[in-house]
């Protein structure tokens, strides 16, 4: 029997986990980044790899691509914003 991850009570919290873990991969690599690159050659990088990820993951049917919240989006977006420009430049 397969079950349905979208209608998994835990789908919140394990898909916080799971992109926290990502973070923390990507995290290990910043200083190497850092280097060689820019803070927006290194955002565009990460938009390229995550979209078709997030397409191909909401295809298989685990997730959406349209936010529920646009303002919780927003504000998400934004802070993560300002915290990659606190973490580059300050």
């Amino acid at each position: 029997m397969i079950r349905n991850f979208s209608s998994s009570i835990n789908n919140p919290a394990l898909c916080m986990v799971l992109a926290m873990a990502i973070v923390g991969v990507i995290d290990n690599f910043i200083v190497i980044i850092a280097r060689n690159s820019s803070l927006w050659q290194f955002l565009c990088l990460r938009a390229v790899v995550a979209l078709p990820l997030v397409l191909l993951l909401s295809s298989v049917g685990i997730g959406t691509i349209y936010p529920k919240k646009l303002w919780a989006t927003i504000l998400r977006n934004s802070l993560i914003a300002v915290a990659m420009l606190f973490y580059f430049f300050c």
